[in-house]
């Protein structure tokens, strides 16, 4: 429903999100790596998720990050030489976790520092693909099925041509293309 009907009223999370700002005591991580410096100030904060994007400036002493995970958004903006960390805490209601199950909003198949870097979206994304498959495999024996029943080819002939014009009109008939 929230991805089919965005624009309804019961569907505006955002309006609802619940947000909360703090400081909180870091020590300088030892890595070098973007991702790498994330993790370990995520593990000194007490955060989980995936990390979305990284930034830091020049001289190498600010270091801002996203970490997202269904339902909540961490923004991190981490004062290294400081040794503080200010935090950023988005929380939306499950109209809005069922929307962010149906995003990957850290990857980017263009990017490969975006990544899978959470073990929760790597098992999702299996069972997603597992799913799939599993799809491919039913309506492929469902098509070798009838075509092996000839007495009814013909019936089946024409509800496949009809599912498939359905299909078409739905994707660019009304537009969505």
């Amino acid at each position: 429903m929230v991805l089919n009907h965005g624009k309804w009223p019961f569907a505006d999370f955002w309006l609802a999100r619940a947000e909360q700002t703090s400081l909180q005591p870091i020590t300088r991580p030892a890595a070098t790596g973007d991702l790498a410096i994330a993790q370990d100030l995520m593990r000194q904060l007490g955060i989980s998720g995936e990390v979305n994007r990284t930034e830091r400036n020049v001289a190498g002493d600010e270091f801002s990050f996203q970490v997202i995970r269904p339902g909540r958004t961490t923004d991190v903006d981490a004062n290294l030489a400081g040794g503080s960390a200010g935090l950023k805490d988005v929380r939306v209601n499950a109209w809005g976790i069922m929307s962010s199950l149906h995003h990957f909003t850290g990857v980017s198949m263009d990017d490969p520092d975006r990544g899978r870097d959470w073990w929760l979206t790597r098992v999702w994304s299996l069972a997603m693909d597992a799913v799939a498959f599993g799809l491919i495999i039913l309506v492929a024996s469902g098509l070798y099925l009838w075509w092996r029943l000839e007495k009814r080819r013909a019936r089946g002939l024409a509800i496949l041509t009809f599912g498939t014009i359905s299909c078409v009109f739905f994707l660019f008939g009304l537009g969505f293309w």
